[in-house]
């Protein structure tokens, strides 16, 4: 079977996340795609359980696709010094899960870390 790199208009994209929420408008969708989630969300899979993205496949019809995606957790860093007077520290604060976070440490004059 030939494989054609051409694109397909599809008209009813659907995104859920956490619930249905119907995409707007006619989208270019070209055989090798990857979808970007919305911040705060992430792909989960297709509506045929396929959880590569991106995907590539071959055309052989008219095609409907549904995207899956859900909420990221959100996780809480807190950091504390032990002494307020020896220094400070940086990068507290709520991160979504798999968020690369820098912290750091700054030690005051006459202290070090």
């Amino acid at each position: 079977m030939p494989h054609f790199d051409m694109p397909i208009f599809i008209r009813s994209l659907m995104i859920i996340a956490p619930s249905i929420i119907p995409f707007s408008g006619a989208c270019m969708f070209m055989p090798s795609t990857v979808l970007i989630p919305r911040e705060g969300y992430k792909f989960v899979m297709w509506n045929d359980s396929v959880v590569v993205n991106p995907r590539t496949f071959t055309v052989t019809a008219d095609t409907t696709f549904t995207a899956y995606f859900a909420p990221l957790e959100e996780y809480t860093v807190e950091l504390f010094v032990d002494d307020l007077k020896r220094g400070t520290v940086q990068g507290s604060g709520v991160y979504y899960e798999q968020s690369e976070v820098t912290i750091s440490a700054q030690a005051n004059d006459g202290y070090y870390f």
